[in-house]
């Protein structure tokens, strides 16, 4: 079974989360979150593990510069960004936060296997316009004060260049 390893920013093949529980606590702590604190640590580790998921499955591709380590377990620490950004750990947090929430990831509404980007009806004349999601990335929900922690490690326009 994996056990849970924070990454200590020296690109470790084990780690499983960027954020200890610690750190999350006292994240917490100072800005009042009681919410977080009434959760026992193998849940408060489950929803760190799930946060620097997120951040994998939604920045991998975008963040600038490239990997420490080739074999690190998560896209943190970078080879360009000279310590272990505070500013990701804290996007962690609010993540992990989103997580107990149960409003990290949106699950996209399909009809005939499209993912849709909006439907309307009209009842009182028969009427349905459906508009079809184009962008496989409208999966993310926005969550304004995680992503502008994350917004200085992205590259502009999006991609990153290997």
């Amino acid at each position: 079974m994996t056990s849970f390893v924070v990454e200590d920013g020296t690109g470790l093949d084990t780690a499983t989360s960027l954020v200890s529980v610690t750190f999350a606590d006292d994240y917490f702590s100072l800005r009042g979150n009681t919410a977080w604190a009434a959760l026992g640590d193998s849940v408060k580790q489950t929803h760190l593990v799930l946060a620097s998921d997120y951040i994998e499955y939604r920045f991998s591709t975008m963040l600038v510069s490239l990997r420490l380590v080739d074999e690190q377990a998560l896209s943190f620490p970078r080879d360009l960004v000279v310590q272990f950004p505070d500013r990701v750990k804290k996007a962690v947090c609010e993540y992990a936060i989103l997580s107990v929430a149960g409003t990290l990831l949106s699950e996209p509404v399909l009809i005939d296997g499209q993912m849709v980007k909006r439907k309307r009806e009209r009842f009182i004349q028969v009427e349905e316009e459906v508009h079809y999601e184009i962008n496989r990335n409208g999966k993310f929900i926005p969550h304004p004060i995680a992503d502008a922690l994350m917004a200085p490690y992205l590259r502009k326009g999006g991609r990153a260049i290997r």
